[in-house]
């Protein structure tokens, strides 16, 4: 292989580096805390997880830039937008300029979502776009592992500077711009025109598994959002450690993931109540536990568990008849972030349910997500028999 050719696909590929990070900075949020008193706890989660609201909105948005700009433009424009969105906080101590900067954070990363994908099956035929999308899936599970990482050793010097790991996506996009080169007259492949007859069933379906996804996703995303306050408020470790733990997480989670296909042919149908169900015991781990490693192995445990049931579920969708795959895994991916962003949302009316304080939100969030497991159990049971 050409020495350019490699330059090439790390270029292609380095885009993804960014596409999960925006709780990359979620250990930061018990010291931003005590910066702005008059603030409650829920609006800093709030900061990391409107990012997520308008990642919907850039994905949305990107197929209307492309047709202006081009893909390469629009990619280029998303980093930049990611970049100088999230290292506002680290120059600007005004609340709402900081909610801003990451809404500008999660607007440029939804613009080239979809494109991080679509690029690679332009330029590479099967084998190799497989091997391309595996490794795309990498990039983007050990980029966020890796931010957050650099993120909590920044934050041991002050929480401002755990905001500087977006200065990457500047990087990142003159480093596309540099080495990736899309012919604005090259030809895409012709697709083959479908009609598809919607039936009430394969809606239902569909709505089904984006709920599914939304509610799943604002309890997993619990995990970064609420570890290091929780670790924090039992005394257990600090923020920077806590960070630790949350790479470790979803390291491992890219790990994990690499044994999907297998999992699914031993497992079939009750891979994804097996999710469900580890998430349950990480989080009735991680809520308990009386030790920084205990709790640091329910995180990781409830962490890991989002390898195989996003896969899953964007699998199922695909098999969905008469719903086009890109309208099914368009809508999992909305209904994934608009999930996130009502991670603070839920666990706050949960903690209202009991007491208005992190271990009662913690407490009714394992309730709920046990009963969820069991009943997404019983339901699979019930439907294989």
């Amino acid at each position: 292989m050409k020495a350019s050719s490699r330059v090439f696909k790390l270029a292609l590929l380095s885009v993804s580096l960014m596409l999960t990070s925006v709780t990359a900075v979620a250990a930061s949020i018990p010291s931003m805390v005590q910066s702005f008193p008059g603030f409650k706890e829920t609006d800093f989660e709030l900061l990391i997880t409107i990012s997520s609201f308008f990642v919907v909105a850039g994905v949305l948005l990107s197929p209307l830039i492309v047709h202006f700009i081009h893909e390469k433009s629009t990619v280029i424009l998303g980093l930049l937008l990611a970049g100088f969105g999230g290292i506002i906080p680290a120059f600007i101590s005004n609340y709402w300029m900081i909610l801003i900067g990451r809404a500008f954070l999660g607007l440029g990363l939804g613009l080239y979502n979809s494109l991080a994908v679509s690029l690679i099956y332009l330029f590479y035929n099967l084998p190799e776009s497989e091997k391309m999308i595996g490794y795309q899936n990498a990039f983007q599970n050990f980029g966020a592992a890796g931010l957050t990482l650099f993120s909590g050793a920044l934050l041991s010097i002050n929480w401002r500077f755990s905001f500087l790991v977006y200065v990457i996506a500047i990087f990142i996009g003159l480093f596309f711009k540099r080495y990736v080169f899309i012919p604005v007259a090259k030809k895409r492949p012709k697709m083959v025109k479908t009609e598809y007859q919607v039936t009430p069933k394969a809606c239902f379906l569909l709505f089904a598994m984006v709920f599914g996804m939304m509610i799943y996703m604002s309890l997993y995303n619990g995990i970064s959002i609420k570890f290091s306050s929780l670790i924090v408020a039992k005394k257990l470790a600090t923020s920077s450690q806590a960070s630790v733990v949350l790479t470790v997480m979803l390291a491992l989670s890219g790990v994990f993931a690499m044994t999907f296909s297998k999992l699914s042919l031993w497992l079939k149908n009750y891979l994804n109540p097996i999710s469900v169900i580890m998430l349950a015991i990480g989080y009735l781990i991680m809520t308990f536990a009386d030790n920084f490693f205990l709790a640091g192995l329910g995180a990781i445990i409830g962490g890991m568990s989002f390898a195989i049931f996003g896969p899953y579920l964007f699998l199922k969708s695909a098999e969905i008849h008469r719903i086009p795959v890109t309208m099914s895994s368009t809508c999992l991916l909305i209904g994934a972030n608009i999930g996130c962003f009502l991670t603070p949302f839920i666990f706050e009316m949960l903690g209202q349910l009991a007491s208005k304080h992190i271990m009662a939100e913690l407490t009714m969030a394992c309730i709920l997500i046990c009963v969820c497991a069991i009943t997404y159990l019983f339901i699979t049971i019930v439907v294989n028999k």
